[in-house]
Order: structure tokens, then sequence, then C-alpha cells
């Protein structure tokens, strides 16, 4: 019996991006399978994984990328706040996200965040872009 990707149900970002599953070791996470954080992102890294396939992998390429592919706002409607190194988002406020999953793609220093509520941040060595990918 031969198994396809389209068999196993994996999406592309699934294979060949870095994963990191409540990378902060969120408390309020630790309960929630690996299988429903895919779930709770949605097609959030799918948007990713087109961005890193183009050829600028630069922080601002990724997030038009992002915009285009999503085609609904995203980064195009910017939140203000800061991500830390970790991964956490904080803005004025608000309440601290820690982030749901944080993804890596070779070729690239930008790391994406995605938080509920459909926030997203990409954060490199000095910049970040945080918006909202519902």
């Amino acid at each position: 019996m031969s198994m396809t990707i389209d068999k196993l149900h994996l999406r592309p970002a699934q294979l060949l991006l870095h994963w990191d599953y409540n990378p902060t070791f969120a408390e309020e996470y630790n309960h929630i399978s690996r299988t429903d954080l895919i779930e709770m992102v949605g097609l959030i890294p799918d948007f990713f994984f087109h961005a890193v396939t183009e050829e600028d992998l630069d922080i601002a390429s990724i997030a038009d990328a992002m915009d285009d592919a999503y085609g609904m706002g995203g980064f195009r409607n910017p939140f203000s706040g800061s991500i830390s190194a970790d991964g956490v988002y904080s803005s004025d406020g608000d309440p601290d996200l820690v982030p749901l999953v944080s993804l890596a793609a070779n070729g690239t220093d930008v790391t994406c965040y995605i938080y509920n509520y459909g926030i997203v941040g990409l954060r490199d060595a000095g910049t970040v872009r945080i918006g909202r990918f519902d």
C-alpha cells in the first residue's frame, strides 16, 4: 500500500517548516495536543510557507507575500506592540499573549508566531511585524 501526502492529510507547511508547539511552555496550553494546536492555527502556516518559498526572504517581503496569500488585511492593518525573544506578544492595555506555535524555515531568520485570536507576529533580529489573520 503506497502512502501519499494527500492520504496522510499532511500539508507542505507541516512537512517543510520547523514547528515548535507551545514554545514558551505556557501552562494554559499544556493540555492541548499537537493535533489540536495545528487545528487552532488554521491556514496561517500555509500563508507563511507560501511566503518563504518566494525569492526574497526578508521580513518585509515575507509579510507582503503572506498578505497577498491571505487577501484580507493581515499585516496591512498592523497592530502595535512588541514580541520578545521567546515569542511573547505585548501590547499596551492588553494582557500578554504567548504563542500557540512558532514556525521557522530554512534560508531565513524570520520566525512566525501564531497566537490566539488570529494574531500573527513575524520577528527577525531587529524588526517585528504584527497583524491579524482571522
